[in-house]
Formats: C-alpha cells, sequence, structure tokens
C-alpha cells in the first residue's frame, strides 16, 4: 500500500510578498528583493517573489525562474476600469495566495512570509494566513509612512501600519538607522535585523561610454521635483560650457516633458527616459560623478538610496550630503564627497572641487566601491542573515 505521508523538506521556504513586479518591472524595491533572495537561495532556502498582478499588461509568462529564484504573479494586470473587475481580480490574487501557502505549508519545517509595507487589510489578511499555515511573518520596513505626504488617508494608513499592523510581526526588517530606532522604542525586545541597500557587486557590468563627454548623472523620479531644482541650479552655477549634465528619470511621464520645456534652453542638460539597465550601468561609469542629494525631512531620514549601491558598484564618485543612513557607513574625500549641507551652494562646491581635482576623485570612487563590496555586496550579508532567521 502507498503512503501519502508528505516528506517535509530540512530547507527553509522564504517568500516574498509583493516583489514590485520583478522581474519584469525593475523597481528599487523590486531590485533589492532580488538581491535578498539570492543570499538567501545560496544558502539553500527555496525561495520564491510573488507579485499580485502583472504590472506591465504585455507580459504573458506568469511564472518563471531566474538565478535559481522562482517567481509568479498571481493575477493578470490592474489596470482595469471598472471596480467590479478590480474587485475580482483582488480576489482570485488572494485566494491563489491562500491555496499557494497551503499547498506548500506540509512540505517545509520553517517558513517565511516577508511582506513590506501596504494596506492595512492586507497585512491583516497575511497574518491570518501566516498562523493558519505556521508561516513566520515578516515585516520589510523601507520607508516612514508618516514621512511620506500629510493627506489624510495617509496618515490614517500610516497610523494602522505602524501603530497596529508592525504588532503582528515575528521580525523586523528596516532598511536604516532611523527605522530599526523606531522600532526598538515600541518593540524593543523584538527580533530586528537591519537590512541595507543591496546590489550584485559581481554581476554588475560597467562599460564606459562617451569618454569625450564629460558630464554629472543623476538618476531617479520625476517625482523628486525639489532635488532635481536644487541639481540643475547648483549645476548651473558651474557655468561650465563643456560639462554636461544628465539627468536619468522615471514616473510621470506629463511631469517630464514639461521639465524637458523647462531646460530646454540650456545645451547642456540633457534628460533621458526608458534606459536599457546595462546602458545605465555603462553611463553610471562614465560620468565625472553621480549625484544623490538628501533632503533634511523625515522621508530621507528614513530612507536609504538603492541607487547608492549601484552608483558604488561603478568605481565613479558620489556627491551626496550628510542625511540619513549616509553618516553611518561614509567618510567625506574617502569614499564618497558628503556636501556641507542640503543647499545649491554645496553641491556646486563638491562638483567643482571634483573638476578641480580629478586624481584624488578617481580614488575616491576607487574606496567607494571597496567599501560598497563589504557592506552592500548581497553575499556578504547571506550568512548572517540566514542564521537570524532561524533562530526567529
Amino acid at each position: 500500500m502507498q503512503s501519502n505521508k508528505v516528506l517535509v523538506k530540512d530547507n527553509p521556504f522564504f517568500i516574498i510578498m509583493g516583489a514590485g513586479g520583478y522581474p519584469y518591472k525593475v523597481s528599487a524595491a523590486g531590485l533589492k528583493y532580488f538581491m535578498i533572495s539570492k543570499a538567501l537561495y545560496i544558502k539553500n532556502y527555496d525561495v520564491y517573489l510573488i507579485n499580485k498582478y502583472n504590472i506591465l499588461s504585455n507580459v504573458t509568462k506568469s511564472e518563471g525562474t531566474i538565478e535559481g529564484i522562482k517567481y509568479f504573479y498571481l493575477a493578470g494586470s490592474r489596470k482595469r476600469n471598472k471596480i467590479h473587475l478590480k474587485l475580482i481580480g483582488e480576489i482570485i490574487a488572494n485566494t491563489k495566495l491562500l491555496f499557494f501557502l497551503g499547498a506548500h505549508s506540509a512540505k517545509y519545517r520553517k517558513k517565511y512570509l516577508f511582506i513590506s509595507y501596504g494596506p492595512f487589510f492586507m497585512i491583516i489578511y497575511y497574518w491570518i494566513l501566516a498562523k493558519i499555515f505556521n508561516y513566520r511573518l515578516l515585516f520589510s520596513i523601507m520607508e516612514d509612512p508618516y514621512g511620506l505626504n500629510n493627506k489624510l488617508l495617509n496618515r490614517i494608513r500610516a497610523l494602522l501600519f505602524w501603530d497596529f499592523g508592525l504588532s503582528l510581526a515575528d521580525a523586523f526588517f528596516p532598511i536604516s538607522t532611523y527605522l530599526e530606532n523606531r522600532i526598538r522604542v515600541k518593540f524593543n525586545d523584538a527580533p530586528i535585523y537591519k537590512i541595507p541597500v543591496l546590489a550584485d557587486f559581481n554581476h554588475i557590468a560597467f562599460k564606459e561610454v562617451n569618454k569625450k563627454q564629460k558630464f554629472f548623472l543623476y538618476c531617479g523620479s520625476i517625482g523628486y521635483s525639489e532635488v532635481i531644482d536644487l541639481i540643475i541650479q547648483a549645476f548651473n552655477n558651474l557655468a561650465k560650457v563643456d560639462i554636461n549634465l544628465l539627468l536619468i528619470l522615471h514616473g510621470n511621464p506629463t511631469k517630464i516633458s514639461k521639465l524637458k520645456e523647462d531646460v530646454s534652453n540650456f545645451i547642456n542638460i540633457n534628460i533621458l527616459t526608458n534606459i536599457p539597465q546595462h546602458e545605465l550601468y555603462s553611463m553610471f561609469s562614465s560620468s565625472l560623478a553621480l549625484l544623490i542629494p538628501l533632503r533634511p525631512c523625515r522621508q530621507d531620514l528614513a530612507r536609504f538610496p538603492q541607487k547608492i549601491a549601484e552608483y558604488l558598484a561603478s568605481g565613479t564618485p558620489i556627491i551626496t550630503n550628510n542625511i540619513g543612513e549616509i553618516p553611518f557607513y561614509f567618510t567625506s574625500g574617502v569614499d564618497v564627497f558628503i556636501a556641507e549641507d542640503y543647499s545649491i551652494e554645496a553641491f556646486t562646491k563638491a562638483m567643482r572641487f571634483i573638476l578641480d581635482n580629478p586624481a584624488q576623485a578617481k580614488e575616491v570612487g576607487r574606496k567607494g566601491k571597496e567599501l560598497g563590496y563589504k557592506y552592500f555586496h548581497y553575499k556578504n550579508i547571506s550568512s548572517d542573515f540566514s542564521e537570524f532567521l532561524l533562530k526567529i
């Protein structure tokens, strides 16, 4: 008689829920979660990246494997005009997740459900599923929800998440010291493991282009309009006709078009969008310096931009300022250039210093890459991260 006993695996099972659309949509969250997945995969974890919806409507392959990491989408595109169709999509996605978690529950001794900031009702749903199927519920926290905006709906959502939702977690994984300290105020004895920005420093291929063209580069969202304005004004203060500023932007197409119009009179300011990842990395390595101003506000105190890891991997010097995680990792003039403050004048001064001191700038870029490999290469967190999880 054939036994129906399920073979229980000794290796842990790790699900990242809400993977930023990865792999078909490249986002900061998606890239970081893929690095987390790779860090655990080399420790013999079975890892899944699960997206609720196909963010891109032209994606036909709903599941697959990349570098040993399995991914799949629970439902089709969310871009539906009718409310009842959105509701149906939500029901389909959440039902499929229930069956997926249940189907794997008996196969593994150690199981983890890794989630991030989202609607409170979904956090409750994840908590219920975790309790039913015996998963550890892990919270990835990459921003302070109170720092996003002051709209009433966001304040209520932040309140529900921070003051109620967090109490449902079995462990916390903040991205920054600021967030780690905030969590410890509420849950002093809770398991907390800070996961910084991550990249694969061995895999990213950098090939220099435009050797004759000298340019500073900023890559980010058009949503950071205040930061972009500061960069443009700081660059214009250089008054160098033979130096360019390259802005690689994503986000609202209308706002990007408006900015292109606004800078159309400046022949040495160029705005690009939809750059393939390999070309983007080549631009990083070819620039004079990579710019990432951080505002003295709650949002930037809490976050740690993913671009910093990719910038460092290029070996090109970075210009930033002393906000958030910067003082915990970097030394100005050694591994990055830290502007004196968040101001137009300070960033102009930093850019001018790089132009006047190219040898030192090159050495700072090299040292920055070494530091980045030490702290932000995904393999270098793998052992500690895995051991931490196994103790939860």
